[in-house]
């Protein structure tokens, strides 16, 4: 209880004034008169009253003193501080994240997070309060706001639509936006109140009521992350395992499908005991038959399964892909043989090993292929006509191929030297390519090129150029790049900036798809194609087709998916990926440090209740009480 008005209190002055009058009252005095018998009866009657009539004058002053108290706290303003939100306005956050679809056949923590929600929502519109409801799934979004009770129709029909449509993602939930989106209706409303329905702990709600719809009973077993390592060309396999609100043993299998191509699988299964929220790396070494350990240089996928009947079966399967490398055919012609250019590309074939097979063949200019080839590299010499089936990348050419579209000019010398100039920006030419550290004596002159994208100066004069477009008239993709200058008239033997640019070209017309094989949930993962259109497929049915790149991408739904695509060479090619649930949401039994909140303090939660209709009555109680001892002492 709080007073309002403390200077009120000096109304209790008045129990010293009501005491003082006690102690000014003139006292009984007994005096001894003749008296007849009737007297002396009434004195014997007197006498024997005289405890309850002690015991009465107490019970007044007490009264009295009460009476005076009660005046001055009524005096004070006395009040109560009380939840000024109890049928106010609700702003309802509900997670949506991977964690929520933990549960059994009868429901899960957002199916009973949706059905608390409705409750709360009922109650507070009957109430006349309003309601605002936000779903913080991969992105915060609204999905009701300040309605009252006239909108409970369409607010009802919202939730069930949430079950109906399976709202609840595989991903990461954004409660931080979800804080963001609360905090600006909570403006409008300071006495508004954020429950926010969840199954994760929060040490530090911040003033959101936070409401558990976990049950104490559920637990879960997950594969958090696989590894691959290769070790002196031999695969090494594990697994990250865990179990959360639980301990068990769970058996976690290893099936390495079609390995070292010989349409063959390898399956182990390790018993791994797990203690309550403890996680565990599973490694699995594959013997022969004469007990040694065999030498896995390649697989098709690696299949990771956990036998656990838990309550998220979702992240107990993870497919591990990309063990077998794509091959990618290199053709150098030159008539002139640099060495520098086939340290490059035999460097080349190191810097991607990882990614790709290259398999490189130097050719003379009497002897080459136009087609078959993904990469094609001509020096110091011109081919009859531009290969359509690949990239080709044409230095210091001696004429114009048929296909070129360009026109060259007469040569140009600098006795002296000259230094390049960086032409238009373009994904090939990062911080590492440095065309002011390019020295040149000699080029030839590009009259006219058409779709190409001048990349390097000499003066005015374009030198280095790009091309990447589709011939109108033939419907073909045209990958070239254009060098107007060779090896023997610069300093590119001993510029890295050369390296670079021939590197950052190849991976800009060869790019890998993915970058890796797996990724999260609601992650978008950039994707590339050496064709013209990606298609995506999910492990459902689910197909998207993407014809620019490089795309952005955003998987919804854990699981297998598989890219395919067209080559120039008409060969079609096909990938595979996985999609998995995040980590940190196979924690079930997560706790976070702090809930990043929207601006609401405890003094915005709570308001002042009058207590004076209470004083009040005791006052009326206590006068009357009064009353009633004053009447029995007439009697």
């Amino acid at each position: 209880m709080s007073l309002l008005l403390p200077l009120g209190l000096l109304g209790l002055a008045g129990i010293g004034v009501l005491l003082l009058i006690y102690l000014l009252r003139p006292n009984y005095q007994q005096k001894v008169v003749s008296s007849t018998y009737l007297w002396k009866l009434s004195l014997k009657r007197r006498k024997k009253k005289l405890p309850i009539s002690r015991l009465r004058n107490i019970l007044l002053i007490i009264c009295q003193v009460l009476i005076v108290v009660a005046c001055a706290l009524i005096l004070a303003k006395p009040a109560t501080a009380v939840d000024a939100r109890l049928n106010g306005e609700k702003v309802i956050v509900i997670d949506a994240s991977a964690s929520m679809r933990v549960g059994d056949y009868e429901d899960n923590r957002f199916e009973r997070a949706v059905k608390e929600a409705t409750e709360l929502s009922n109650r507070t519109l009957s109430a006349g309060g309003l309601v605002s409801v936000i779903l913080a799934g991969d992105q915060a979004t609204t999905i009701a706001q300040r309605l009252g009770v006239e909108g409970r129709e369409d607010l009802l029909v919202s939730f069930d639509n949430l079950l109906k449509e399976d709202a609840c993602t595989y991903g990461a939930a954004d409660i931080d936006g979800a804080m963001v989106i609360a905090g600006e209706i909570c403006a409008g409303n300071a006495t508004a109140e954020v429950v926010l329905y969840t199954g994760k702990r929060y040490l530090n709600p911040n003033g959101v009521t936070v409401v558990d719809v976990s049950k104490e009973e559920e637990w879960n077993a997950a594969i958090l992350d696989v590894h691959a390592d290769n070790v002196e060309n031999r695969y090494e396999f594990s697994a990250d395992v865990a179990s959360y609100g639980a301990g068990n043993k769970i058996g976690v299998t290893c099936i390495v499908h079609n390995y070292n191509f010989s349409n063959n699988n390898l399956q182990q299964t390790v018993e791994v005991p797990l203690e309550m929220d403890g996680e565990e790396t599973v490694s699995f070494k594959f013997m022969d038959g004469e007990n040694r350990e065999m030498l896995i240089s390649s697989y098709e996928y690696v299949e990771f399964r956990l036998d656990a009947d838990d309550d998220l079966p979702e992240d107990n399967v993870f497919n591990l892909y990309g063990g077998e490398k794509q091959t990618i055919k290199v053709e150098y012609v030159s008539a002139v043989r640099r060495s520098y250019f086939q340290v490059v590309v035999r460097s080349l074939r190191y810097a991607v090993s990882s990614r790709w097979n290259i398999e490189i063949d130097e050719k003379d200019a009497s002897n080459y292929s136009l087609e078959g080839y993904d990469f094609y590299i001509f020096e110091q010499m011109t081919p009859s006509y531009l290969p359509t089936d690949g990239v080709v990348w044409l230095m210091n050419p001696t004429g114009v191929p048929e296909g070129g579209e360009f026109v060259l000019g007469g040569n140009v010398t600098r006795a002296e030297g000259k230094y390049l100039t960086a032409g238009e920006a373009h994904p090939v030419m990062d911080d590492k390519v440095i065309p002011e550290e390019i020295l040149i004596t000699r080029y030839t002159q590009v009259e006219s090129y058409a779709d190409y994208i001048p990349l390097m100066y000499c003066d005015d004069d374009p030198v280095v150029l790009l091309r990447n477009s589709v011939d109108n008239a033939t419907n073909v993709a045209r990958k070239v790049i254009l060098v107007t200058f060779g090896f023997d008239r610069s300093d590119l033997s001993l510029n890295q900036s050369f390296a670079m640019l021939f590197l950052h070209t190849f991976d800009y017309f060869i790019p890998s798809t993915v970058k890796q094989y797996s990724a999260n949930a609601n992650e978008s993962v950039q994707l590339n194609a050496r064709g013209t259109e990606l298609t995506v497929e999910s492990g459902q049915g689910e197909r998207w087709t993407l014809k620019e790149f490089p795309a952005s991408f955003r998987f919804t739904v854990p699981g297998y998916y598989g890219f395919s695509q067209t080559l120039l060479s008409g060969v079609e090619i096909s990938e595979d990926f996985y999609v998995r649930i995040p980590k940190e949401e196979c924690n079930i039994n997560r706790t976070v440090d702090v809930l990043k909140s929207p601006d609401i303090t405890t003094e915005r939660m709570t308001r002042n209740a009058d207590l004076l209709i209470w004083f009040a009555i005791a006052l009326e109680v206590l006068l009357f009480a009064e009353w009633f001892l004053h009447t029995r002492e007439r009697i």
